[in-house]
């Protein structure tokens, strides 16, 4: 999906320490996308545009700031190190004032720089949070143009010490810089057929510290093709659709290309308003590394019928060499429940299995649960990675998503590796909030299978929050996060068990219509196979925001 690039700005050996002037040059790397995105906005939407800035002052006590075992070793990493820490984060936020018309456009941005107390953690240090997302009308219900670009932090080994955030420096961290542009075209040929065809082009661009093995992820770029067509109005008893996708990762590694390419068509018929025969047919002609069986090329074909009694229930089921049935359910206007079993001899995820999703929303709460297998990369993995949430579990936007949320590391993020991995992945989330207080909780497992070392991941982790407005001016916020993964290393012919936890605890408190205060509290602890790899920490917080 993508090819590895050379860049003449990074530097492997940096440990992520750059200076505020370097920092300054990553802007460079969103310039493709925000480019593209900026001259466009002007010339299709003249909408009015919202522009927040916002700073965060932050000083922190650490009593083991590298995330240290404790164990005696020449390396400061490996010991306790106590620290005092202060942060200034100013950062941006864009986002239209309004309906957003012809452009739907969000671009969010943090300049988080670390300065140290002299201790012995490598300097100062500065990083870049942003993403920024567009979508463009530029011919009206014709032409499409969607744009993404991202800089993040990410761990670079979910086997060793795993870090929440950019203050420790352990090693393990990999700086990550993503973007993709991609325009498409929505042809509507009278009322016989209706369909998109879109191209799109990604890059992941990765450098990570001293301790990061950083070849095994490589730079990537993905060229995508993708073709959809189905039938229009005109057709009532017959009905057709025909897809076709081709997507190339090229890698500047040794991880050699990867390949998705499929095709494939169904055509049926309307027997009576409830009941429907169909035929589907296609190729898969998938190319990656892999020791497993689980991906097989070739002709795939199914023969079925489908039963839709109501609006509220539907079921499709079909057999072949690739079977199965999906259900459909919707017992109510705020309910979706949809459900899928697959049997498939040809593709990337043959054999059983199952496909869920649930949702149910109330006026104060929001449920969800889903379920999924997918083959798939990490780069493209990174590369939908939301590094900020610009809305809440209600759909309601977040004011800031730069000041408003911590400085986080995703640690479910599976090892960087150019391996094509097979995750199944369960999740359940929930939502609730009443006058004065929020909750939200997340439990999930995830199974990953790398098709060419042949190792395996068990990850099963929960995270939540609850926030309690005590007055006016003042709330809580509580936050943990558990998660343990067992990784069953065949390459090394061992095991390693990890589990890490984090509990924070914080008072907030508006001074002004632009001023906040907060002071938290946060403990943070890994236990390991590996004696070098665990550790425990105290940290204290106090932080001064401001937002216009």
């Amino acid at each position: 999906m993508t090819t590895p690039t050379t860049d003449p700005m990074r530097n492997d050996n940096s440990n992520e320490n750059v200076s505020p002037s370097n920092s300054n040059i990553q802007l460079l790397k969103v310039i493709p996308a925000g480019f593209l995105a900026f001259t466009i906005i002007p010339i299709v939407n003249a909408a009015n545009w919202e522009f927040v800035p916002s700073i965060s002052v932050n000083q922190t006590y650490s009593d083991n700031i590298n995330l240290g075992s404790g164990n005696p070793s020449t390396s400061f990493r490996e010991d306790e190190t106590g620290c005092l820490v202060s942060q200034i984060n100013p950062g941006l936020s864009i986002g239209p004032r309004g309906e957003p018309g012809r452009v739907k456009f969000n671009f969010n941005i943090r300049s988080q720089n670390i300065i140290d107390a002299g201790c012995k953690r490598g300097g100062g240090s500065s990083f870049l949070q942003q993403e920024a997302n567009l979508l463009a009308e530029v011919i009206k219900q014709s032409i499409f143009l969607e744009a993404k670009t991202s800089i993040s932090q990410q761990n670079g080994s979910n086997t060793g010490r795993i870090q929440g955030d950019n203050l420790a420096d352990t090693g393990n961290r990999i700086k990550v810089r993503t973007y993709s542009v991609s325009p498409y075209w929505t042809p509507h040929i009278g009322n016989y057929a209706d369909g998109e065809v879109r191209f799109r082009y990604g890059n992941v661009d990765t450098s990570g510290g001293n301790n990061v093995n950083t070849s095994q992820i490589s730079d990537s770029q993905t060229y995508q093709e993708s073709v959809h067509l189905e039938n229009g109005s005109r057709f009532t008893v017959l009905f057709w659709n025909l897809d076709f996708n081709n997507e190339k990762q090229q890698r500047d590694g040794s991880g050699g290309s990867v390949r998705f390419r499929q095709y494939q068509g169904e055509i049926g018929a309307r027997l009576t308003r409830e009941i429907t025969v169909f035929a589907q047919g296609g190729n898969a002609d998938n190319d990656f590394r892999s020791v497993t069986n689980s991906n097989q090329n070739g002709a795939f074909y199914s023969i079925g019928g489908g039963w839709t009694p109501s609006p509220l229930f539907s079921i499709r089921a079909a057999g072949g060499n690739n079977s199965f049935v999906t259900v459909d359910m919707n017992p109510s206007r705020r309910t979706t429940i949809q459900g899928s079993f697959f049997n498939n001899n040809v593709g990337t995820n043959t054999g059983g299995r199952f496909q869920l999703s649930l949702e149910h929303q109330t006026r104060r709460t929001v449920w969800g649960a889903r379920y999924f297998e997918d083959t798939t990369t990490s780069q493209d993995i990174l590369a939908n990675q939301q590094v900020f949430a610009v809305v809440d579990a209600f759909g309601n936007p977040i004011l800031n998503p730069v000041s408003g949320q911590p400085n986080t590391i995703t640690v479910d993020v599976p090892t960087l590796t150019d391996e094509v991995l097979v995750r199944k992945r369960s999740e359940a989330s929930f939502t609730g909030r009443t006058a004065l207080s929020t909750v939200s909780l997340r439990v999930y497992n995830e199974n990953r299978h790398f098709q060419e070392s042949d190792d395996k991941d068990d990850v099963l982790g929960a995270d939540g929050s609850w926030n309690w407005r005590l007055g006016k001016r003042t709330s809580s916020n509580v936050r943990a996060r558990w998660q343990k993964t067992n990784a069953n290393n065949s390459g090394s012919g061992g095991r390693s068990d990890n589990e890490f936890t984090q509990i924070a605890v914080g008072v907030n408190r508006s001074l002004s219509r632009y001023f906040t205060a907060n002071l938290e509290y946060q403990f943070q602890k890994q236990n390991s196979d590996n004696p070098l790899d665990e550790y425990d920490e105290n940290r204290v917080t106090a932080s001064l925001n401001f937002r216009y």
